[in-house]
């Protein structure tokens, strides 16, 4: 642990202030003077927060009551008269307060007709409460 940051201290701060000991030590051993220090703090500060609000955003869910996700037509919009979304992650809450995640598409913005099915039957009437964009598939070539 850093020196001065509590252990309560939120996590992008913790990593911030681990930044700043290991370039405060380059600084103090000669390696680095205080101007490359300060240059280098602030662009790793900027850089964190661009990585902690990146990965806060993909992994953030978003409230079925306040947002659903972007409809868009499909194969079937002039026949049945439907609009689709890309299929998301939701988490689903029963009846008695359990809660699962799984992943569907929203047809007019509510359940297809085979998925609210299956979740009448499958887990006794769970109701979607928020939900997320899959991630993107792996590609070959990244974290190998």
């Amino acid at each position: 642990m850093s020196w001065g940051i509590a252990d309560t201290a939120p996590e992008i701060e913790k990593i911030k202030a681990e930044s700043a000991d290991y370039l405060g030590g380059l600084n103090s051993c000669g390696v680095i003077d205080y101007g490359t220090y300060s240059y280098a703090f602030d662009f790793y500060a900027d850089l964190i927060d661009k990585a902690y609000s990146l990965g806060k955003k993909e992994s953030e869910w978003t409230l079925c009551s306040k947002r659903m996700p972007e409809k868009h037509e499909w194969i079937g919009t002039k026949r049945f008269g439907t609009t689709i979304s890309d299929e998301v992650y939701v988490t689903f809450e029963t009846p008695d307060g359990q809660r699962f995640a799984d992943h569907i598409s929203f047809q007019n913005g509510k359940l297809s007709r085979p998925d609210a099915e299956r979740m009448r039957v499958w887990y006794k009437g769970a109701k979607p409460i928020a939900w997320k964009p899959l991630p993107k598939p792996y590609q070959k070539g990244e974290q190998e």
